[in-house]
């Protein structure tokens, strides 16, 4: 039987996230040190649940036809939180429909890639042991070259191939690069929220996805993960000259930019290290 006591711990966790969203507002803190650290810490939260909500819906643990309703509705009751927060608190009233609009393009986007990658390699994410107790029980079913009818075993994911996704993730960033100072008109057009907010997204995405699957891969985990977060930190100094294309008036700083990558990255270390400390593995079907 699975263990349980990862599966609370991370949703006690989760729990704290909806605080978060819902009582820590920038404008306690506005023209002060802390109000990068704040602001950064608000956007990554809800970033970071956008990508753990995506990877469940995804890869598990727990059915589909679960997973996919609670995820949603998760999303849904962290931007009621937002909008609490705004309401309460004050700041910018397009602010919550951006956000809102970037949480649930987030988890689509992220979704159709795992989810693409769960069916190709036959991913989900399981309690290890008893992975181990079913292979056990029954010898036809290890991981050997062909499967037990005959049909060829599903290609293994592993270090190599999230290797091969991170440098698939540099040369979107590369071309990145060169490609969204060419659209920076198109984005001026829109109003001054929206655009920031997408590109956050945009990068959150790209960045977070490795290290997503890294902390719960069978084998060489501690070589992948800090892969993922070199990845994450190289990429941060590129985010603001390109955001800068992007946005031709205001806009985050480069201590916004630091303040919410890194605490979109420990949200989703903080889930996956608890799921990897209990057992958990990302294994074959």
């Amino acid at each position: 039987m699975p263990r349980t006591w990862p599966l609370f711990a991370v949703l006690a966790i989760l729990s704290a996230g909806w605080f978060v969203a819902a009582l820590l507002s920038p404008q306690h803190f506005q023209r002060t040190a802390a109000e990068y650290a704040v602001v950064g810490m608000l956007i990554g939260t809800l970033f970071g649940h956008a990508v753990l909500m995506a990877a469940w819906s995804a890869l598990g643990p727990f059915r589909p036809r679960w997973r996919l309703p609670l995820s949603l509705a998760w999303l849904t009751a962290l931007a009621l939180a937002l909008a609490f927060n705004i309401e309460v608190f004050g700041g910018p009233g397009d602010v919550v429909a951006a956000m809102t609009t970037c949480l649930f393009g987030m988890w689509l986007l992220i979704l159709a890639t795992l989810g693409g990658l769960a069916w190709w390699y036959r991913l989900t994410i399981r309690d290890a042991a008893v992975v181990r107790g079913a292979t056990h029980s029954h010898p036809s079913d290890c991981h050997a070259s062909m499967a037990a009818d005959g049909s060829p075993a599903p290609v293994q994911f592993g270090i190599g191939q999230l290797m091969k996704l991170t440098a698939a993730v540099a040369v979107v960033l590369g071309v990145g690069r060169l490609v969204v100072p060419l659209l920076a008109d198109t984005f001026s057009d829109m109003g001054s929220e929206a655009p920031i907010f997408i590109f956050l997204a945009v990068a959150g995405i790209v960045m977070t996805l490795p290290l997503a699957l890294a902390v719960l891969l069978p084998r060489q985990a501690l070589l992948a993960t800090l892969a993922a977060v070199a990845l994450i930190m190289a990429a941060t100094w590129w985010e603001l000259p390109l955001l800068d294309a992007v946005v031709s008036r205001g806009g985050p700083k480069f201590e916004h930019i630091v303040w919410i990558n890194l605490t979109q990255a420990l949200w989703v270390l903080a889930v996956t290290g608890i799921l990897r400390a209990g057992g958990y593995r990302l294994v074959p079907k």
